[in-house]
């Protein structure tokens, strides 16, 4: 049994003497260092030709037990090298960023992966300055008591050993919810040209931020691009005519931002008033209409569109949209719809306006819930 260590970087050479009548076989296995389960598979960079091994750098990985067996027709003889491995530290830090609710406590594990290597860690801020107050090192941990805003700041565990020194930088941060930022709220682009609108949100834990179309449909967003926070359509059709949705989400809960895109001269997305219960029954609603708006005098609102879509409980989701009519007069004041598939049944409406430069975005989707059928209901208006 023979013992060599080396050093990270170094070339590694060992060669065993081996004789014996008939000339004998050898077979090398491994055993890395903390670990009992040899491997007939010598660690990636080792070569060996008979009773030699080599290898151009030495690393941490090849640490360990180096075992030879030398086998013939009379017997077989055992050969252990003790390969030892010295470098700078190597240095694992959980959480690399820890981020807790105002007020509370927390704790950062530093921890040094070669512990042959005799190591000293201090804890400082990433600027090399002394800990705040808040802030203590006890041995290879780091704790920050009852965060506050002076907490909030990056940290530095510095290593050091006879080899070198190791600096990992971990990050403190207090907990917020979503929150995000979109200007313009509403963009009127004319056909064919590129609209690229970003949403910006802040948070921590970290975010996912995503974007969608306000009504769901994901063929429509085939040709729309999304590049981390950013929205782009690179050429504006009548098919991108919409309301968008920018959503952040963490483990605190999640933000939303709507985008309107509106086409030059077109109108702008309706308000549909709340639907009365009075004008709902089994199957059947009488729906407020909105207060036609327009962009620009030379293009009124010549129609409404109006459609619906219900709540299926089997799916647990919304159905897709069902146009009720397209050619309801701007100038009515209410719209009965009269042929409402499903009793006892959440639906969501929506309204566009339609001019001759274009459809503006939906408006706003208004909810009921039908009664079942039989169940009493109040007296519908006189209109």
């Amino acid at each position: 049994r023979q013992s060599m260590t080396r050093i990270v970087g170094q070339p590694f050479g060992f060669a065993l003497a081996v004789s014996g009548n008939p000339e004998p076989t050898i077979d090398w296995s491994f055993t890395p260092t903390q670990q009992n389960s040899p491997s007939a598979t010598l660690p990636a960079g080792v070569r060996h030709s008979g009773g030699a091994l080599s290898a151009d750098s030495i690393t941490f990985e090849l640490a360990g037990r180096y075992e030879a067996r030398a086998i013939n027709s009379y017997g077989h003889a055992l050969a252990v090298l003790e390969l030892i491995v010295r470098g700078p530290p190597i240095v694992l830090v959980e959480p690399r960023v820890l981020s807790i609710p105002s007020g509370s406590s927390g704790v950062v594990t530093c921890q040094v992966a070669d512990v042959a290597n005799a190591s000293t860690i201090t804890w400082y801020l990433h600027t090399s300055d002394p800990l705040p107050l808040g802030a203590r090192q006890s041995g290879n941990l780091l704790y920050i008591d009852k965060i506050n805003s002076n907490l909030q700041r990056q940290y530095t565990c510095h290593v050091v050993n006879e080899f070198g020194t190791e600096d990992v930088t971990v990050t403190v941060d207090i907990q917020r919810h979503p929150s995000l930022f979109i200007r313009p709220l509403r963009v009127v682009a004319a056909l064919n040209s590129t609209v690229s609108v970003s949403c910006v949100a802040t948070g921590s834990p970290p975010l996912t931020v995503s974007w969608q179309r306000e009504d769901g449909d994901a063929e429509s967003m085939r040709d729309v691009i999304v590049i981390g926070t950013q929205l782009i359509i690179p050429r504006l059709t009548m098919e991108h005519i919409n309301r968008y949705v920018c959503t952040a989400t963490n483990v605190l809960g999640r933000a939303r931002k709507t985008l309107d895109v509106n086409l030059q001269g077109a109108p702008i997305a309706p308000v549909l008033p709340p639907i009365g219960a009075g004008g709902v029954s089994s199957t059947s609603a009488v729906i407020t209409l909105p207060q036609a708006l327009t962009n620009s005098p030379a293009n009124p609102v010549e129609t409404f569109s109006l459609r619906y879509r219900y709540y299926n409980t089997d799916s647990m989701s919304f159905s897709d949209w069902v146009l009720i009519d397209d050619r309801i007069s701007p100038q009515d004041s209410t719209y009965m719809v009269s042929s409402l598939p499903y009793p006892a049944t959440l639906y969501q409406f929506d309204v566009r306006s339609h001019s001759a430069a274009g459809p503006s975005p939906p408006s706003n989707a208004q909810s009921i819930t039908t009664p079942p059928s039989g169940a009493p209901t109040w007296p519908r208006p006189p209109w």
